[in-house]
Parts: C-alpha cells; structure tokens; sequence
C-alpha cells in the first residue's frame, strides 16, 4: 500500500489567497517508535460524544448560564439536563431559517433572537416573552 505524505503545517496565513493549512479538530503526534512507518499521525479530537439528541435537527445556537443549559435545535429552544434528558420551552416557536439562533443571558433571563424575532425568558419562571 502506498504512504501519502499528508501529514504537514497547520497554520492560518493572513490571506488564504496566498496559503492556508488549518487543521480542525485533528491534532498531529509524532511517532517515536524506532521503524515507525510514518513520522507523523493525525488523531481526531479524543472526548467528543453525542449528549443528547433533539426531536428538531441541528444545534442552531445554545448556552450555558453557569447553572441551566439551553438549545435551539430546529423551531424548538430546549432545556438540557445533567442526566442528558431535554424539555422544550419554546415549541415551534422559533423561525426555521436554518439560520443561527443567538441567545444571550444575564442572572435572571435569557435572550433569544432567531429569524428578525427576539424573546426574553424569566429563569425564574421560564415565562417567555416576545420583546
């Protein structure tokens, strides 16, 4: 079988017009086996699992405020739990662009903006609001 020479740079020149060798997600080893068959190997990011899985599609934003977590995965904005169990506080509310979904928080709400809309949401209450 042939090697391929693929292990190289990674870097992120300042014009991708000229030269651009980012590596995402990957990160190089070097093999210091005496023999070794190549110099160099890729391995992906160890530790990513899937958590948890939404009704919906896509992640389309999320956030974590220090103590609850929250999701927008298709029209839906979630609320994800420790144990991986989700619960939908806004369902079908969200316009479905497919576009990002932008959420902002402070102590006491979190701020939802998706397709031109925006909504607050009392932490206290989950009592959402259309501002």
């Amino acid at each position: 079988m042939a090697k391929l020479g693929m292990v190289g740079d990674s870097y992120i020149a300042r014009s991708n017009a000229v030269a651009d060798a980012e590596t995402i997600n990957w990160y190089p080893e070097t093999n210091e086996t005496a023999g070794a068959q190549t110099k160099m190997s890729f391995f992906g990011t160890p530790g990513l699992l899937a958590f948890c899985a939404f009704d919906e599609g896509p992640v389309r934003g999320s956030c974590w405020t220090g103590q609850r977590a929250f999701a927008a995965s298709g029209q839906t904005l979630y609320e994800v739990f420790a144990d991986a169990t989700t619960v939908k506080l806004m369902d079908g509310t969200l316009d479905s662009f497919g576009l990002p979904v932008s959420i902002a928080f402070s102590t006491i709400e979190i701020l939802i903006v998706a397709g031109g809309r925006a909504w607050c949401m009392d932490l206290a209450t989950n009592a959402v609001v259309e501002v």
